[in-house]
């Protein structure tokens, strides 16, 4: 996109991020032609990177702050503010992923940001005397977050009650497929391939559009929702939402109405974060629901008021729950920071064992990353094959013709999807093995059982070495020990 092509990477889609790391590269490189920006991004793509990193961080951490403020403005106190921000914190899950270059890190972006337009339609009159534009903002921010990742897209219920006519509902989805469409513009050419993906996605029980043509695996549906449910902190909130929007419900039959803005976005909130259950269970992963869990900060805030007018409506009583929430959210504070201390150690530890193997040592071999390895030229590879291998050649120069990996995974076991790979398209390993008259071959990565299973396959009689092995990668070598020296075995 930077130079001004169109992109190729529809699957997230994941548009947002490009144009903003594409805003980034161009920003970077104003002087620069287009084909010395391109070399400086291949030669050094952590340099830029690590600035989408530190953009998307900054954007995180303004979106954050400015939800506070928001939080302090409708409640006039800090406790409730403080529990609205810690959204992001309560999930090691969400932590982990937010500093990442993935779409993730946005989607934490695009829920904030929409927590904050919730918020700030509680205060008395905002939203009665703003409705169109807020219709508009919750349809910009809704569709912020689909184009960046689809899995954003049952988060877009979460508003509907706070809307809540027919008129600023319907303003709501046409400013979302407007919107939606202009951050598609970027991948026009791929929408039909995008569609197709997610027909996929959607008419397939397996990950990633494989399996059987069913919608829903129902022998295993049930039990992936107990499994997204179950996590303490989310499943408390949900539980709790559904409790006071009873409770609500009941006081209205009695004369006692409840606040309503508080009792409509709490029912989005609670809404949203089960049709997210329901529809990530089809493919249950823990940080597909990254935007649910950050959702949980708003619930506590909203709970908070709700309890305030239900049961602590007194002086007394109104301290003493305070004191409570309190002297819980500090235990809280105590138990995530304890679990991000482990994440970071653990994260620590991992990187010591992947550079304890230097790939530098064994330069002298036919080297073959697969799936996940611990590999630059790996990371350059995948992200080539995922964009049709735009910048094959431009590759090729910069990290020699003779460069290879392969992608070994469950769904494309068997298949031709699994074999070996230059800088522009599949390969015979065999064929690889013969022009390359090198010493040694040296392969690492993950998913090594079904790696092993395939070198059976494309490689029958030879045997690998498996003696350099780390805890997270299976290593594969032949002809060379973990030192790099020559054993002439080949």
């Amino acid at each position: 996109m930077a130079d001004f092509s169109f992109g190729k990477m529809i699957e997230h889609p994941g548009t947002p991020l490009q144009m903003l790391g594409a805003l980034l590269i161009k920003v970077s490189n104003l002087t620069l032609p287009s084909a010395d920006m391109i070399r400086d991004v291949l030669s050094d793509p952590e340099k830029y990177l690590t600035g989408i990193s530190h953009l998307t961080a900054l954007l995180n951490a303004l979106a954050l702050f400015a939800l506070g403020i928001v939080g302090y403005g409708v409640s006039r106190s800090i406790l409730p503010a403080l529990l609205l921000q810690s959204g992001p914190f309560l999930s090691t899950v969400t932590i982990r992923h937010a500093e990442t270059v993935a779409p993730e890190s946005l989607l934490v972006f695009a829920t904030l940001v929409l927590c904050c337009l919730m918020v700030s339609a509680l205060r008395s009159g905002s939203l009665d005397n703003h409705r169109l534009l807020y219709a508009i903002g919750f349809g910009l921010v809704a569709a912020f977050g689909t184009a960046t990742k689809l899995t954003f897209l049952p988060i877009t219920l979460a508003p509907i009650f706070l809307l809540w006519t027919w008129r600023s509902l319907g303003i709501y989805a046409v400013s979302f497929s407007l919107f939606f469409a202009l951050f598609l513009l970027p991948v026009l050419p791929e929408w039909g391939v995008m569609f197709d993906w997610v027909s996929g996605l959607i008419f397939s029980s397996g990950f990633h559009g494989t399996g059987e043509a069913q919608t829903i695996d129902l022998s295993s549906y049930p039990g992936k929702v107990y499994k997204l449910a179950s996590r303490p902190l989310f499943f408390l909130s949900i539980l709790l939402s559904l409790f006071f929007l009873l409770k609500a419900w009941q006081g209205k039959k009695q004369g006692r109405p409840a606040p309503k803005l508080e009792i409509q976005a709490l029912a989005g909130i609670v809404t949203a974060q089960i049709a997210q259950i329901l529809v990530i269970a089809k493919h249950a992963t823990s940080f597909y629901m990254i935007p649910a869990f950050i959702l949980i900060g708003s619930g506590f805030f909203l709970l908070y008021r709700l309890a305030e007018t239900f049961y602590f409506t007194t002086p007394k009583s109104a301290l003493r729950f305070r004191k409570t929430v309190t002297a819980l959210f500090g235990i809280l504070v105590i138990a995530q920071t304890v679990g991000l201390w482990e994440m970071t150690s653990n994260h620590q530890a991992m990187g010591k064992r992947a550079l304890a193997l230097d790939n530098a040592l064994f330069s002298n071999c036919l080297k073959i990353p697969f799936t996940s390895a611990s590999d630059p030229d790996y990371a350059l590879h995948f992200g080539s094959y995922w964009n049709h291998y735009s910048y094959a050649d431009q590759l090729a120069e910069l990290k020699g013709r003779e460069n290879y990996w392969m992608n070994v995974s469950l769904e494309h076991f068997n298949t031709a999807e699994d074999g070996p790979r230059d800088w522009h398209g599949l390969r015979n390993l065999s064929e690889i093995l013969d022009e390359n008259h090198m010493p040694c071959i040296f392969m690492r990565g993950v998913n090594g059982d079904i790696m092993r299973k395939k070198l059976a396959i494309l490689l029958p009689g030879e045997k690998f070495n498996e003696g350099c092995s780390t805890l997270n990668e299976t290593v594969f070598t032949q002809g060379v020990d973990c030192q790099g020296q020559l054993t002439n075995e080949r």
